[in-house]
């Protein structure tokens, strides 16, 4: 946002990776790892693996992802 940007009201944190993205997303949103789990139509062990590094992203988990999160599809595609 300009404010945050501006007047630096908190770190300037740019997600170095998909998993750290959807982190994000989850703290600026105030959900839980299960929330969101509904929210990308995944189960919440398969959103643990992928947030924990343990296992890739499937193409559905990339859709939902970008419709749902609206996060940048060059970002994505960059970061699989």
């Amino acid at each position: 946002m300009f404010e945050d940007e501006t007047l630096e009201l908190r770190p300037n944190y740019k997600p170095a990776n998909l998993p750290d993205i959807v982190k994000l997303v989850m703290l600026e949103k105030k959900i839980s790892q299960g929330e969101m789990a509904e929210i990308l139509e995944v189960g919440e062990p398969k959103l643990s693996q992928i947030l924990n590094g343990k296992s890739k992203p499937d193409l559905e988990f990339l859709k939902h992802a970008y419709k749902k999160l609206k996060i940048d599809p060059t970002f994505i595609m960059e970061h699989i």
